[in-house]
């Protein structure tokens, strides 16, 4: 019995803790979205690198906060955003007043706006 119950443990609790740390990982995104959607600052940073993954596209950014602290993020983008920006050029983006490190591409964050916008005037 003792023995049943380490080897069902062995591999029960690897699947609890990766599921855990997932929905964590779910949660604090989710969170800084809202953040950055409600009291999100405007500002342009420098994409300093374009990555292809098969058919997702990323695009990793620098930018500098008011206090003159160097941030940098990738973000996943569309096709067209992807080929519009090359590296050196700016993006424009959006990061969280309270912490500056949390950032999402403007467009990105201007579509859950208006996302919320419309379920507020539809009534939900």
């Amino acid at each position: 019995m003792g023995r049943i119950f380490l080897e069902l443990l062995w591999f029960v609790l690897p699947l609890v803790l990766f599921t855990g740390y997932a929905l964590f990982v779910v949660v604090r995104r989710g969170l800084e979205w809202r953040e950055l959607v409600e009291e999100g600052v405007d500002t342009t940073a420098v994409v300093v690198r374009k990555r292809r993954y098969s058919r997702t596209f990323q695009l990793a950014y620098e930018y500098v906060d008011p206090d003159g602290v160097r941030h940098s993020h990738h973000s996943m983008v569309d096709w067209d955003v992807f080929n519009r920006y090359e590296v050196g050029h700016e993006i424009p983006i959006v990061y969280a007043r309270r912490r500056p490190r949390v950032s999402a591409p403007r467009y990105l964050v201007d579509a859950s706006r208006e996302a919320m916008q419309r379920r507020r005037t539809s009534g939900r």
